[in-house]
């Protein structure tokens, strides 16, 4: 279908996020500055000399930072572009034995949401077609390596499966893949999923309490963010997969616990690049799940959320037999959902339990 344009506004719970801009004050300094530079030569020289070494020393972190932490807004993998091609032939082309049960149920429709500060970010949503007012909304938060045609099909088919009716919602962002903008802060991102959620629950009419959260690695940190905002209301469920619990502790495992992490740190900090996800899941006033796979060579254990939260509701992600040497492969942290033992039906049953009375009594479903 066509996409429809929409645009998120500045608001009481987003207003933060927008860049910073200069008080009256340091205008007036600035100016004060700059005609000083133009009485006193030698001070204009200093003033300029330094401001060179600040915006080269700036650009140099703000780009090292934004590899790392986006490096899908760089280049697509042959993999990716095949992937994609396959998606669409899915979504968009002829009825055929391999789709058709799941498109019988469910139709994807393509969107552009517009953030507040001016990003549009490619959005798909997969529609429930027999959904009514109180069909909860999934919205999935991709890894810094994802595209939104890497979506999952499992979910639609346990959809199908338990007769649960849902929506699933994702998007690529600002700067991936058609997304326009580009991340220079870590609230940037923040601010995409916020884009995404006022778009569900304006154009979808979902309510705040029956949207549910899920990330996967960076997507992880971003969607515990994005939910805090307004923890209040967006009361929904959170499910955390191979994620992170502090930006400092990812640069741990980069760059070691000495002089060169502190000089990253310092300047991560400096380009408002770190992120606290811990702080943000302690915020949550809804049901939380972590699901990691303690040998991830990308988000070690030592680094990853369950070590800093020791949340009650963890599971412990363990490849199948047949996908042991694939999963170690992707470093056991971007293996899919359904390569791991029981985990399908962990994490359908945590997200949808109020849904499927059969399952109501699932043990260990808490905040």
């Amino acid at each position: 279908m066509n996409k429809v344009e929409f645009k998120a506004e500045w608001n009481s719970i987003n207003r933060h996020l927008a860049s910073p801009s200069l008080s009256t004050r340091e205008k007036v300094a600035r100016v004060a500055l700059a005609i000083l530079s133009v009485i006193v030569p030698i001070i204009g020289l200093t003033i300029g000399a330094a401001y060179l070494i600040t915006w080269i020393s700036g650009h140099l972190a703000n780009r090292m930072a934004h590899k790392k932490t986006l490096p899908s807004a760089y280049e697509l993998t042959p993999e990716q572009l095949e992937i994609k091609k396959a998606f669409h032939t899915f979504w968009d082309g002829p009825i055929t034995a391999e789709n058709e049960r799941i498109r019988k149920v469910f139709e994807a429709t393509y969107h552009t949401v517009t953030t507040p500060d001016g990003a549009a970010l490619k959005t798909v949503w997969f529609r429930h077609k027999e959904a009514t007012a109180e069909t909860p909304t999934l919205l999935y938060f991709g890894g810094n390596f994802q595209i939104y045609e890497q979506s999952a099909l499992w979910p639609f088919e346990k959809s199908i499966e338990t007769q649960t009716p849902f929506h699933l919602v994702t998007f690529n962002y600002r700067g991936v893949d058609g997304s326009t903008g580009t991340v220079r802060r870590s609230k940037n991102l923040i601010l995409d999923g916020d884009a995404v959620v006022q778009w569900i629950r304006k154009e979808i009419g979902t309510l705040a309490e029956r949207i549910h959260f899920y990330g996967l690695s960076l997507g992880g940190a971003v969607a515990l963010q994005t939910q805090s905002l307004n923890p209040e209301e967006l009361t929904g469920h959170n499910v955390n997969h191979n994620s992170f619990s502090h930006s400092s502790r990812m640069l741990e495992v980069l760059f070691g616990g000495g002089l060169v992490k502190r000089l990253v740190s310092w300047l991560f900090d400096w380009q408002e690049y770190s992120a606290n996800p811990t702080e943000a899941f302690n915020r949550l006033k809804g049901k939380k799940l972590i699901i990691a796979n303690p040998k991830d060579q990308v988000i070690p254990e030592r680094a990853g959320l369950q070590k800093a939260v020791q949340h009650s509701h963890f599971f412990e992600l363990k490849p199948k037999v047949p996908f042991q040497e694939e999963s170690e492969k992707l470093k056991h942290h971007a293996a899919p959902l359904e390569w791991h033992e029981g985990a399908i039906e962990k994490v359908w049953n945590f997200l949808f339990e109020r849904e499927t009375p059969a399952l109501a009594g699932v043990s260990g479903i808490e905040n």
